[in-house]
């Protein structure tokens, strides 16, 4: 009783911000790959060489939006902790027209456990050193996520929340918060998330700014 509860709630909560959508309204598409190459597997944990690449397109870019590329080592101790250091080159055109590149190195703790007896949750932290043409910055994100062991509904519900703080400039400036259903695919590996997305944001005057998010 006490799951499906949590399910109604979640299922509630998703309808609910799917019908307050605003009607003003833009669209992106985000084609990401994602490669995990092993590199040695001891008995102090398997290490992996990780390259991640992403590009992000909406109408108000001049083509790509967003161009990045990120590479470096992976160790994965055990089932519970992974610890990965990235080093990321960032092309952004946005605003269209006022294209920059950005240079990022991260440092990535990623703890996982359970919850209960039905769902098992995902806490990934990053911390981000942030390089531009014209000032340099830090920043701390930590995402947690809470997701279904098992289910026999044919898909599983999930939530997560992830907030941004740069400390020495601009402070916690972002918050996202996530109510979503996956679907796993016949194919091992694959599956399709449908979730809405609530972002809080700082704009460029220091004042709040909310966009509501269907995400496939």
């Amino acid at each position: 009783m006490a799951f499906r509860s949590q399910l109604f709630a979640l299922l509630t909560l998703l309808t609910f911000g799917l019908l307050t959508l605003p009607t003003k309204a833009d669209t992106e598409y985000w084609q990401a790959v994602n490669v995990n190459i092993p590199i040695a597997q001891e008995d102090w944990g398997t290490l992996k060489l990780n390259s991640f690449t992403v590009a992000q397109l909406a109408p108000r870019f001049e083509g790509i939006g967003v161009l990045r590329f990120s590479n470096g080592p992976l160790w994965i101790p055990n089932d519970f902790f992974q610890l990965g250091a990235y080093g990321d080159i960032i092309y952004i055109e946005a605003p269209a027209g006022n294209p920059t590149q950005e240079y990022r190195f991260n440092l990535e703790p990623t703890f996982k456990g359970l919850w209960g007896k039905h769902w098992k949750w995902v806490n990934r932290s990053r911390l981000e050193y942030r390089l531009f043409p014209d000032q340099d910055s830090w920043r701390f994100r930590n995402k947690m996520r809470l997701n279904l062991i098992q289910t026999d509904l044919g898909f599983v519900p999930f939530v997560d929340n992830e907030f941004f703080v740069s400390p020495f400039d601009k402070g916690f400036d972002q918050n996202r918060s996530r109510l979503g259903l996956q679907w796993k695919l016949p194919s091992a590996g694959q599956s399709v998330e449908i979730a809405y997305q609530w972002r809080w944001r700082k704009n460029a005057k220091d004042v709040w700014d909310n966009d509501h998010i269907l995400m496939l």
